[in-house]
C-alpha cells in the first residue's frame, strides 16, 4: 500500500530524509535478520519441513491469488462513491498488471503505478487522494478491530488485544470525518452506505487472508501445538498493522515476523518461528506469480483474438 499517509505524518522535509533513508537501511537489515535466524534454526526449521502437509499449502497460495479478484472491488466501489466513472474489470487489469512492482525496493511502488493508471483514466487528484486514504485506513483499522476481537475471545494478551480492538474501533469511526474534509473540494460527502460496502468488503479480504495465513501455519504440525485457530487469526492480523504502522520497514519486513514470532511462540524458538512466518511472503509471491501469468495469458489471448478478427 501507498506510504504517502504515513510520509505525511512526518511533516518536515528532515524527517522525510530520515523516514526514506531509514526504510532503505531497515528493510536490509531485516533481510539480514532473518538470515541469521533461519541459518541458526536450519536443523529444527528441516525438522519441522519434513512433516509439511502440501494441500494446506496450495489451499494458501489459491486463497492469497483469489485475493486479487476482491482488491478491485474495493478500488471500484471507492471510486464511484467519489465521481470517478471507470469499470471493474479495467481497475482489475491495473491491480493485477502492476503486481509485479510490489516487490520492488521500498514497497510503495505498485501503488504510485496503480494511481499514476487510473489518472491516466481520468481520476483526478482529490478521488485520488481519497482512495489512497481509505486503501491505507480501512484494513488498519479492521486488522486491529478483528485482530484484537479475535486475541480476546481466544483469552490470549488480553490487553494488547483490547488495545488494538479499540484503536481500530475509533478509527473505524473516525474515518468518514476525515474523508469528508478530504472531498470538500468536491462539495459532497461520502455515503455511509458506501463505507459501509467498503468496510465489509475489507473484513471479507482479511477473513480471506487471515484464512491462508491459518492454512499456511497449520500445514507445519510442529508449529502449531496447542494454538488454536482464532490464536493465529489474531496473531496475523496484528501482526500485519505493527508492520504497516512502522514507519521504517518497507511492508513490514522483520516487524511482522517478530510480532508474530512473540504471539505465536510455543513449541518452536523465537528463530524458527519468525523464519516460518517469513516463509508465508513465499507463498504470497507464489500466488502473485499465478495471478499475474493469468494476466498475461489472458492478455496475450485477447490480442491474438484481435489478430484473428482483423
Amino acid at each position: 500500500m501507498l506510504d504517502n499517509v504515513k510520509s505525511a505524518l512526518l511533516g518536515s522535509s528532515m524527517l522525510r530524509r530520515m523516514f526514506a533513508a531509514s526504510r532503505w537501511i531497515f528493510g536490509p537489515a531485516a533481510v539480514v535478520f532473518l538470515v541469521v535466524a533461519g541459518v541458526r534454526a536450519r536443523g529444527a526449521f528441516h525438522s519441522v519441513s519434513l512433516h509439511t502437509q502440501l494441500i494446506p499449502l496450495v489451499i494458501t497460495v489459491l486463497l492469497w491469488a483469489s485475493l486479487n479478484l476482491l482488491v478491485p472491488v474495493f478500488t471500484w466501489i471507492v471510486l464511484r462513491e467519489t465521481g470517478a466513472r471507470i469499470s471493474y474489470g479495467a481497475i482489475l487489469r491495473i491491480h493485477v498488471g502492476r503486481l509485479p512492482a510490489r516487490y520492488l525496493p521500498g514497497g510503495i511502488w505498485q501503488t504510485v503505478s496503480r494511481m499514476m493508471d487510473l489518472h491516466r483514466f481520468g481520476v483526478d487528484r482529490s478521488q485520488l487522494s481519497a482512495l489512497v486514504m481509505l486503501e491505507n485506513l480501512v484494513p488498519l483499522s479492521v486488522a486491529l478491530t478483528m485482530g484484537g476481537g479475535c486475541m480476546l475471545i481466544a483469552g490470549n494478551f488480553k490487553l494488547l488485544a483490547l488495545a488494538a480492538m479499540l484503536g481500530g474501533l475509533v478509527l473505524l469511526t473516525c474515518l468518514p470525518f476525515l474523508l469528508r474534509h478530504r472531498l470538500l473540494l468536491q462539495k459532497r460527502g461520502f455515503a455511509l452506505r458506501i463505507y459501509s460496502i467498503a468496510t465489509l468488503i475489507t473484513i471479507a479480504f482479511w477473513i480471506v487472508a487471515a484464512t491462508a495465513f491459518s492454512c499456511y501455519w497449520y500445514s507445519f504440525p510442529a508449529a502449531h501445538a496447542d494454538v488454536s485457530r482464532l490464536h493465529v487469526y489474531g496473531a496475523y492480523l496484528l501482526a500485519w498493522s505493527a508492520g504497516f504502522l512502522s514507519v521504517f520497514s518497507p511492508q513490514g519486513i522483520g516487524v511482522f515476523e517478530s510480532v508474530i514470532s512473540l504471539i505465536l511462540k510455543g513449541a518452536l524458538p523465537f528463530g524458527e518461528v519468525a523464519v516460518l512466518a517469513a516463509g508465508f511472503r513465499a507463498a504470497m509471491l507464489a500466488a502473485d506469480f499465478i495471478a499475474y501469468g493469468t494476466f498475461l495469458i489472458n492478455r496475450h489471448g485477447r490480442r491474438v483474438l484481435r489478430l484473428h478478427q482483423h
